[in-house]
């Protein structure tokens, strides 16, 4: 006669529970790991998958590809699903407005083109059509209370009407440095290190203190840096440069900047793309006749890569799996769930080789004969 124990279907159940409890937690964590590495890799790595034979050949430079997940190309249509009504905003230099218009012709190209021949070169410019806007703040030194506010803005629903522009932002890049190579003999690493430090509490993904952002202590304040980022000083290709820029834009300043730059995105937690710098790395052929500036097709894949930053996540909780934009795709919220789950799962280890020893003395007899 075979003996069964009462309590088999409920261990079996617990068994069961456990067991999808521990599997869910991996996969959780095993999601987090790969998207830091896609989101890392979009951010730091990647090279063109069409380098051109010839200057200003023009399927060259399209296809720009991270290594491990794939690179969405921005349409209007895309950013209108995740940025309708929302700002995208620029400030900085010549470097920033290049990618103001860059965006401006994913969303019109037509009508930026028209605005474009027009606009000034050294004012701010607003660009608004299809229900988003995209602005550019003109401050090469980075050290303008237009920029400190709008940086507070965004950070801040309570702020969002004292935004040097107006209206919420819902993706903010800096870029400069140049300006300081250009104008400044001396001082010019620590001009831009000071202005850097003074933006840097607004600029990390490190939480920082209300007090710290000059933020009121009721104010809702989101997660710091979330969609903020600091693009990498523009190097130049030197030996082009005008006389006038290849004596004050040189390795000598461009350099440390960069590495203080780096020093900076370490310990404060600055989002950099790092991959515009590699976009040009050994590609004499992305430059425009100055050397200063990149060609229109480059500058489209740098936004691009802040567009799949700042909206893949986002369109692929509303559009499904996106076969075509697998960088960062996951969210990078609800860390702290996922570590007390994966913690949980392994505190219970031991008790799940019991149950599962148990189990196997209890089930290696069928419950039904047949």
């Amino acid at each position: 006669m075979i003996a069964f124990s009462k309590s088999t279907p409920m261990l079996l159940k617990a068994r069961q529970a456990v067991e999808y409890g521990c599997f869910t937690a991996l996969l959780l964590a095993f999601t987090t790991v790969l998207y830091r590495r896609f989101w890392l890799a979009l951010l730091t790595r990647g090279h063109w998958l069409d380098p051109p034979a010839e200057p200003y050949s023009a399927n060259s430079f399209q296809q720009w590809q991270p290594p491990g997940c794939l690179m969405h190309v921005y349409t209007r249509k895309d950013i209108q699903a995740c940025l309708e009504d929302q700002r995208v905003v620029y400030i900085g230099d010549s470097t920033a407005r290049q990618l103001f218009w860059a965006t401006a012709k994913k969303i019109n190209a037509t009508a930026a083109d028209e605005e474009m021949r027009e606009a000034a070169k050294h004012e701010d410019l607003t660009f608004d059509d299809g229900g988003v806007a995209v602005n550019f703040l003109w401050d090469p030194f980075l050290n303008s209370s237009s920029l400190r506010h709008e940086l507070l803005a965004y950070l801040n629903d309570d702020l969002q009407e004292d935004a040097a522009i107006g209206g919420e932002a819902g993706l903010v890049t800096v870029s400069g440095g140049l300006w300081y190579a250009r104008h400044f003999e001396s001082d010019w690493l620590d001009q831009y290190k000071d202005s850097l430090d003074y933006l840097a509490p607004l600029l990390g993904t490190r939480k920082s203190s209300p007090a710290k952002l000059y933020l009121p202590p009721s104010s809702r304040v989101r997660n710091p840096g979330h969609h903020v980022y600091v693009a990498p000083v523009q190097i130049p290709l030197y030996d082009v440069l005008s006389p006038s820029r290849a004596s004050t834009m040189i390795p000598a300043k461009i350099n440390p900047m960069n590495e203080y730059l780096y020093n900076t995105s370490i310990s404060k937690g600055v989002k950099v793309p790092w991959s515009h710098s590699l976009m040009t790395w050994e590609s004499q052929h992305a430059y425009e006749e100055s050397g200063l500036h990149v060609i229109e097709s480059v500058s489209a894949r740098r936004v691009d890569v802040l567009l799949n930053m700042r909206c893949n996540a986002e369109l692929t909780l509303s559009h499904g799996y996106p076969y075509d934009k697998t960088c960062c795709s996951a969210y990078e919220t609800k860390n702290a769930s996922r570590k007390i789950l994966l913690l949980t799962c392994l505190s219970i280890a031991p008790i799940i080789v019991w149950i599962w020893t148990k189990g196997m003395l209890l089930f290696e007899v069928p419950l039904v004969r047949r």
